[in-house]
């Protein structure tokens, strides 16, 4: 029988300690980079690194070896060589934040239909049970038969590009507000069922990415648009909607910022209303959030009441700690949409006069200056409780006249995401609004100064849009919202800050600004009876 050794803990010898220990066969107390031991002794101390192998298996006994392959040895070649395929098949995509596996060996698979035909080359497939997995993020359940059926059509390789140009440029432009949503596999997937879904879609990317206006290529022919509708009339009622919607898309591309307000009319023929604020389904929740965007965005550009159909009523609670970051913009979008209400349809006709007795379409005096009142408090509360993911990482100094005028016109406020800079511009702007026609009687000295300035709150939006480069932060409120305080910059060095962000816009969106800049280059020069700074790239 061997006989056991009781060995004191400080005489044991050391495995993974230092290598002067284990040579000394000494107790080491693995202090890195000296042990205790070593330096009590002056010695140099030297840890061995490890090395990780991977692929290596541990040592079996045969029969075990033999039992484990027979039960699990197509379960591991069939994880490995589906591991090994997905590494070595997929291309580096540019958005790596947009793609999970699933997306990327869709794309492998369609890009090398096209450029390596061989079938010799192995290629990863993807089983029919991902297709009716539960959605996460931005994954695309792309079906198999989506090579097919482009590769059927003439011209099959523009077809392909327009799909992944859809899927990788403008779907993240679209739910910039929640990038975690289901929108993007929802489209592509009905897409995939619906062919006059897929065709519509490929026409909205080719009109996109063409380079002028002017363009008479394919996908602007007019009669094609008619075949569109005509074929949308045949569908169900939410294929209908969702097509009739996406060549609403279409058409917003190349669009002046004033004629916006006739987008979601054609869309809808004169009728409907937006639900995305209820119990509205992907994907045409995004779909009908973007149209609403553009209402309010044409309303906020041609200092005229936007066309909204339904608002949320305004409660006392603005924000709370348990709002998802959608949430919390939809919060701030219909804040912004009450307030361009108000101003619009309550404070101007009050101040101009037009009504001065009870009338059905408007609210008694006293009413509209407590929904003044309301508006303006949620706004306080928004820069007093606003989440830390809608705080500025990065908030300079305000700047003096002095630097406004050198070529550093703005300070830098810098966001963490698209939904951050577009939440807190929808605020700022709101506040802009309520305080340009204030109740003369109302103090607001209980507020700090800058947040009852004017001045302050249009740098503010400045900086929003220069200082914040996020790919999918241009939407049209955004837009419409830099271009309506662009006549608050009184300073050259300003407005050409601003001129350099609107060909920013330009190139990012296909929003054609020019008749914008033409406005405000003679606003400029009228107001400083001086020549307005010209941008020679537009």
């Amino acid at each position: 029988m061997p006989v056991i050794r009781r060995i004191p803990d400080n005489k044991r010898r050391s495995r993974t300690g230092c290598i002067p220990c284990r040579r000394r066969r000494r107790k080491c107390d693995e202090r890195r980079p000296q042990c205790g031991s070593c330096q009590g002794r002056n010695v140099t101390c030297e840890f061995k690194e490890w090395t990780f192998v991977s692929g290596v298996r541990s040592s079996l006994r045969k029969e075990d070896c033999v039992q484990d392959d027979t039960i699990n040895e197509s379960e591991s070649m069939q994880m490995q060589d589906s591991l090994l395929s997905f590494v070595e098949s997929s291309p580096p995509a540019p958005d790596q934040e947009f793609e999970s596996p699933v997306t990327t060996v869709v794309v492998a698979d369609i890009v090398e239909s096209t450029q390596n035909p061989s079938p010799d080359v192995p290629r990863p497939a993807v089983s029919a049970s991902n297709h009716h997995q539960q959605n996460d993020g931005n994954q695309i359940p792309t079906p198999s038969r989506w090579n097919e059926t482009v590769l059927s059509e003439q011209n099959s390789s523009e077809r392909q590009t327009a799909m992944l140009r859809f899927r990788y440029q403008i779907v993240p432009w679209l739910d910039s507000n929640a990038p975690g949503s289901s929108f993007g596999p929802k489209i592509m997937t009905l897409a995939a069922e619906k062919s006059i879904i897929m065709d519509v879609i490929i026409w909205v990317a080719m009109r996109r990415s063409r380079k002028t206006t002017s363009s008479d290529g394919h996908e602007s022919d007019p009669h094609i648009v008619q075949q569109f509708h005509h074929r949308l009339s045949l569908e169900d009622a939410l294929t209908g909607d969702i097509g009739r919607s996406l060549l609403a898309l279409g058409h917003f591309f190349y669009t002046s910022p004033s004629e916006w307000t006739t987008l979601y009319t054609d869309y809808t023929n004169g009728g409907g209303q937006y639900h995305f604020f209820e119990s509205q389904e992907e994907p045409l929740k995004t779909l009908e959030r973007f149209h609403y965007k553009t209402e309010l965005a044409a309303g906020i550009i041609t200092f005229k009441a936007p066309t909204l159909q339904s608002l949320q009523p305004i409660n006392e609670s603005f924000i709370s700690p348990s709002m998802s970051p959608l949430q919390i913009y939809d919060a701030c979008l219909t804040h912004l949409s009450a307030c361009c209400r108000l101003i619009h349809c309550e404070l101007i006709p009050l101040f101009n006069g037009i009504f001065t007795t009870q009338s059905p379409n408007h609210d008694s005096p006293s009413l509209v200056w407590a929904t003044w009142s309301k508006l303006w408090a949620r706004c306080m509360q928004w820069f007093r409780d606003r989440p830390p993911d809608m705080i500025p990482l990065l908030e300079s100094p305000e700047v003096d006249a002095h630097t406004a005028a050198t070529n550093s016109p703005f300070a830098a406020d810098v966001y963490s995401s698209a939904t951050a800079v577009q939440a807190n511009l929808a605020v700022h702007f709101s506040s802009l609004l309520l305080l340009s026609y204030k109740p003369r009687l109302v103090k607001l000295s209980s507020n700090p100064h800058r947040l009852v300035s004017k001045s302050w709150h249009a740098q503010k939006l400045a900086k929003l849009a220069l200082w914040n480069n996020f790919s999918d932060q241009w939407d049209p409120v955004v837009v419409a919202t830099v271009v309506r305080v662009a006549r608050d910059m009184t300073y050259p060095s300003q407005q050409e800050a601003l001129l350099s962000c609107f060909q920013r816009i330009g190139d990012a969106t296909r929003i054609p600004l020019q008749s914008e800049i033409a406005d405000l280059q003679q606003f400029w020069s009228s107001s400083r009876h001086t020549n307005a700074p010209t941008h020679n790239h537009i």
